[in-house]
């Protein structure tokens, strides 16, 4: 299931580009809250990833399998029936990854880069740093996922026919039951994902239609957001029932996607919120003219306890002969053991000016926090006219949310 078309959206900044972080998931100290991911390989230069939530879903339809398989042909024995259960969820994971990667292919077709996907609990994601500029892309790149699922579903249910299966029977052979319910799994996959919600498949397909009729991207946007807030509460009523009908497991289900449904919505919408508060500040509005400069000679035992630990300031400025060398901030020092610090200098493991992102003082604040999210990281170094004019950070943009909150 692709339930993130082809970005990773958080929609601060330009509607709805794709980000790392999000400005709500500011910590004290600046820091990011991240999910925790697994690597697990690359295909064609993008990367695959596993999130924690995954693992659990994949545990609950493997037990759902088993149970069903369990109760329709106990005489298979139990260690059958869970090797059938493993091997239909591999090969459902394998067909969401099909999935995934139909999304970025289409998405290159239209000049779009893409570095990762994430499979999670929902299905997956396909990220990339660009939006769709245009109604045409959004809807192929949207629709492509759906008709994927739905071709390896019918193709997996010619193939159990072709092997004596008989249309909606009970599959009477381990094979075919495995194949006939990656088929079910498939079909189903792709029906959920023509929800027009976000963050599911329909949601884009919805928006790049509404976006092709009115024109105007960012009311497209805003209707798809609504129409997923109604289908999350319809969703909602479905599971209620379910569960009342004794069907707990599904009803259960169906509430987690409600749920999920209306969280993607409500955080989307109040970005957008955000977005609109920020639309009319620039970097130079909100940025540290003053920051900390400190000697790269210093080693990481002498800097923590002298300066990092001691203020305010989580962010300092490496400078060698009045020239900008790089930057050193709570991110850094977290990577090297406490043992080594007295051993570490600063140039050993700061941030060198090649590697640092910069913005400069007139860019919008939502092109820096856009820049954050894409760098993975908490501040910018703010540049004009190839010199060190400040550092902007999103404690700095968070204490303006605050206040024009608090207003």
């Amino acid at each position: 299931m692709r339930t993130n078309s082809s970005r990773n959206r958080i929609a601060i900044g330009s509607e709805e580009r794709s980000y790392a972080g999000s400005i709500l998931d500011h910590k004290k100290y600046g820091r990011v809250k991240v999910r925790k991911l697994l690597k697990v390989g690359s295909i064609s230069g993008i990367e695959i990833r596993l999130s924690i939530s995954w693992v659990i879903t994949t545990l609950l339809i493997i037990i759902s399998l088993a149970f069903h398989f369990h109760s329709a042909n106990p005489a298979w024995g139990i260690v059958r029936i869970c090797e059938l259960a493993v091997i239909t969820d591999v090969l459902f994971f394998a067909s969401i990854l099909m999935h995934e990667l139909s999304h970025a292919i289409v998405a290159r077709m239209y000049w779009l880069p893409v570095s990762a996907i994430t499979l999670f609990a929902l299905g997956g994601m396909t990220q990339s740093e660009n939006e769709s500029t245009d109604a045409k892309s959004e809807f192929w790149i949207g629709i492509v996922g759906v008709f994927t699922s739905a071709a390896i579903g019918f193709c997996c249910l010619a193939l159990a026919w072709l092997n004596g299966w008989e249309l909606m029977a009970e599959p009477l052979t381990p094979l075919q039951m495995n194949i006939v319910w990656l088929g079910y799994l498939n079909i189903g996959l792709g029906i959920i994902n023509l929800t027009p919600a976000f963050p599911m498949d329909g949601g884009h397909v919805l928006r790049a239609i509404i976006w092709w009729i009115s024109g105007d991207r960012s009311s497209a946007t805003r209707r798809t957001l609504f129409t997923g807030m109604f289908f999350a509460k319809c969703y909602l009523v479905i599971g209620i029932l379910f569960i009342i009908n004794g069907a707990v497991f599904g009803g259960l289900l169906i509430v987690f996607a409600a749920w999920y449904l209306y969280m993607a919505n409500r955080v989307n919408i109040s970005q957008r919120e955000i977005c609109e508060q920020l639309r009319d500040v620039c970097v130079r509005d909100l940025m540290a003219s003053r920051f900390p400069v400190i000697d790269g000679n210093t080693n990481l035992q002498t800097f923590i306890e002298n300066h990092l630990t001691c203020g305010e300031k989580n962010c300092f400025v490496i400078t060698q002969s009045d020239k900008l060398t790089g930057l050193i901030t709570f991110q850094e020092v977290r990577k090297i053991a406490r043992r080594r610090w007295p051993y570490t200098v600063i140039y050993d493991v700061m941030n060198r000016i090649d590697q640092l992102q910069t913005v400069k003082p007139e860019a919008p604040i939502t092109e820096a926090l856009e820049l954050m999210g894409c760098s993975r990281r908490n501040q910018l170094v703010v540049m004009s006219n190839g010199q060190l004019v400040g550092i902007i950070s999103r404690d700095h943009i968070m204490s303006l949310i605050l206040a024009r909150a608090e207003l």
